[in-house]
């Protein structure tokens, strides 16, 4: 019989952390748990970049479980017009959600799926966009975030500077925030603070240099949020955000 005799519990990026003594054992067990209100991180699916005017993802090991959500990032460097979509291998839905842009200079959009049937591993996520110079795909999995309306608020900009921003002002408490940011060449990145990494993706050497970064907050309350990370140096950018409202 396993007996609990210890017991701490702190915050973490918006989850309760707790830790568990076992008197037999006397080792220590942690976990992060969900967010109160259920909205959670689960897997990176994967990412890729210069792939002409069509991007394929192919699903990992574990597949992604039906009610889970699919968040992509989608950078294009030299175009800011033309249709960007994305399809799947068992025809889930997805909507073009945010489209940041830095007029003839690059785009970040945020796509998203609720994944009504789903996916199994070496399923694919195809993303179609304009042929340009220079793109990148970055597709992330969450779980908790509502099946349909779930776009809360959305914020885009673009500009050349150190400073890249998108801000949204949520109307719904108990939100995802997910940020993106295109750029160009490879300057120093700090992600902006209260926001955890997200996987970013790097168009060279296939292709003229760009990059595709990202982070995404956990939030419990309204209010007017910024995805403001900053950059080294300053360059052409484009940003987006977009909040997602919990199940």
């Amino acid at each position: 019989m396993l007996v609990l005799v210890g017991l701490s519990a702190g915050t973490l990026s918006g989850a309760t952390l707790a830790t568990f003594t076992s008197s037999r054992s006397n080792l220590n067990n942690s976990f992060a748990a969900a967010s109160s209100f259920g909205i959670e991180f689960v897997k990176h699916i994967g990412a890729a970049a210069c792939g002409g005017a069509s991007t394929a993802i192919t699903v990992p090991a574990g597949g992604v479980a039906a009610g889970n959500t699919l968040l992509l990032r989608v950078s294009i460097h030299n175009v800011s017009t033309g249709t960007i979509s994305a399809t799947d291998s068992r025809s889930n839905t997805y909507t073009l959600d945010a489209d940041g842009v830095f007029p003839t200079k690059g785009r970040m959009a945020i796509v998203s799926a609720n994944v009504g049937t789903a996916l199994q591993s070496g399923d694919t996520i195809t993303v179609t966009h304009p042929d340009s110079k220079s793109e990148a795909v970055v597709i992330d999995e969450f779980s908790g975030i509502a099946s349909s309306g779930r776009v809360d608020a959305t914020g885009t900009g673009g500009d050349k500077s150190t400073t890249p921003s998108a801000t949204a002002t949520t109307t719904t408490a108990n939100t995802l925030l997910l940020g993106g940011v295109w750029h160009r060449n490879n300057p120093a990145f700090t992600q902006a603070t209260g926001w955890s990494d997200l996987t970013f993706q790097g168009t060279d050497p296939g292709c003229e240099m760009s990059r595709n970064r990202g982070g995404y907050r956990i939030v419990s309350s309204t209010g007017t949020y910024s995805y403001n990370p900053t950059i080294g140096g300053a360059e052409e950018w484009a940003a987006a955000v977009v909040a997602y409202k919990a199940a």
